[in-house]
């Protein structure tokens, strides 16, 4: 019961982060809150499954990694 409210509140506390950031114009108004955290959410989530230590990228690496592709994007900028 416990981890259930816990995830419930940290769901709800990362969609108010999102909205607000919508609201202050640092966020995209295009994309769901919901969607977005989702997929957030979902992108770390997965690394914990096969992320290693001694891989080829440390962790710092791969949070990089992760926020550029988050910020900047996958596609080419002119």
């Amino acid at each position: 019961m416990r981890a259930s409210i816990r995830s419930l509140s940290e769901h709800r506390a990362a969609i108010t982060v999102l909205r607000d950031g919508v609201e202050t114009g640092d966020f995209r108004a295009d994309l769901d809150p919901v969607v977005t955290y989702r997929f957030l959410r979902d992108s770390v989530w997965v690394a914990v499954h096969w992320f290693r230590r001694d891989g080829p990228l440390s962790a710092d690496e791969l949070a990089d990694h992760y926020l550029t592709l988050i910020f900047d994007g996958l596609t080419l900028r002119d």
